[in-house]
């Protein structure tokens, strides 16, 4: 349905294009969720953090990673349990935000 189409919902008036009457989504920017804000002088993240600020499991995060989706250096190579150590920089972290968040 195009956004100026009247809408049975809206008893035939034509749909708001922004959200709740407001901005438009695209002109949001992750300093409007500062939740997902890490500090300023920060340059790399852990897995941990992002699976804390995504909440969801350190397991998720990794394979975000192994699929491509969010940026990550592996610093550690495999350790004696086959575990990677990543670490994610600020900028792929703010990436990932903008692309699959907003």
């Amino acid at each position: 349905m195009s956004a100026l189409m009247p809408s049975r919902r809206t008893g035939g008036r034509p749909r708001d294009p922004t959200p709740c009457g407001g901005v438009p989504a695209a002109a949001e920017a992750p300093a409007d969720f500062p939740s997902l804000r890490f500090p300023k002088d920060r340059t790399v993240l852990y897995v941990f953090e992002i699976a804390a600020r995504l909440k969801v499991t350190e397991q998720h995060v990794i394979d975000l990673i192994d699929e491509g989706r969010l940026r990550a250096v592996n610093v550690g190579g495999t350790g004696a349990r086959g575990r990677r150590h990543y670490r994610i920089p600020v900028e792929a972290w703010e990436h990932f935000v903008r692309a699959n968040l907003l």
